[in-house]
């Protein structure tokens, strides 16, 4: 087997490995509850606002008034504390969620830079996921308190489709630089007679052991975060079985696996 075969070979393991462990770790984010929104929720310091299309169906003002439809409608005291418990977990969700999110890409760039640290320099990967950690941040951070998630966002997981791009064209970029250090390191290591690679054996088991307690204390929060938002579900029918006035107060959709 010639150098640039086995640096071929070596390569293709640690990229192999490296995605294997991000997307094994990825998964277990949120997969005790893939939630999504049934339609457009606008939080602003005073509102939230759930609209269907250009509408405003319910719009909930200062965690206590509820208008629907424009109406304001008259609430039971446990109604009431309801919709107060309703609103301000929904508000609470916004940072956790965008918190979850970016450390897991964290996680990603963590299990790189275990599988590639020593064979590239990883700065310039580095300030890549800085980039994909702030469109994430792009994408839940407030713009003076105001936050808008179309119908069907608003997730823990981070299975974007930029996201992966982002990630393979790192993986691309990477290539020629890692390749080159493994021909130069293998050409050094056969010049000197030295023929042991077992330094690439459970390449991928040697990964998992960098990033495993990161990514478990992330699906630690995913969890915990699934369970406050299946608690805002239970609130949403309590409140439609108990005011017929609130039928069209259906945010929440989560989806159990």
């Amino acid at each position: 087997m010639n150098k640039m075969t086995l640096s071929t070979i070596l390569a293709a393991t640690l990229v192999t490995s490296s995605v294997n462990v991000f997307a094994h770790d990825n998964s277990n984010v949120g997969s005790n509850c893939d939630m999504e929104l049934n339609d457009t929720l606008t939080v602003t310091p005073q509102h939230l606002l759930i609209k269907q299309g250009d509408e405003t169906v319910i719009d909930i003002y200062n965690d206590s008034m509820v208008f629907v439809r424009g109406e304001r409608i008259s609430l039971t005291d446990d109604q009431q504390a309801m919709i107060e418990e309703y609103s301000t977990s929904i508000r609470a969700s916004v940072p956790e969620v965008m918190e979850i999110a970016v450390e897991a890409v964290e996680v990603a760039f963590d299990g790189i830079n275990a599988a590639f640290g020593e064979f590239a320099d990883l700065s310039t990967t580095k300030d890549k996921f800085e980039e994909i950690k702030q469109s994430v941040r792009d994408k839940y951070e407030s713009n003076n308190g105001h936050y808008t998630f179309s119908e069907g966002e608003f997730s823990v997981n981070i299975d974007d489709p930029e996201v992966d791009q982002a990630v393979e064209e790192i993986m691309e970029d990477m290539m020629p630089q890692v390749v080159g250090s493994l021909l130069s390191n293998l050409g050094a290591a056969i010049s000197n007679g030295d023929s042991d690679f077992s330094n690439f054996d459970n390449m991928e088991e040697r990964i998992e052991s960098e990033i495993d307690a990161r990514a478990d204390a992330i699906e630690l929060k995913a969890d915990a975060f699934c369970q406050k938002l299946k608690r805002v579900d239970q609130i949403e029918s309590q409140l439609v079985a108990s005011n017929i006035k609130l039928m069209e107060l259906d945010l929440i959709n989560i989806k159990q696996h």
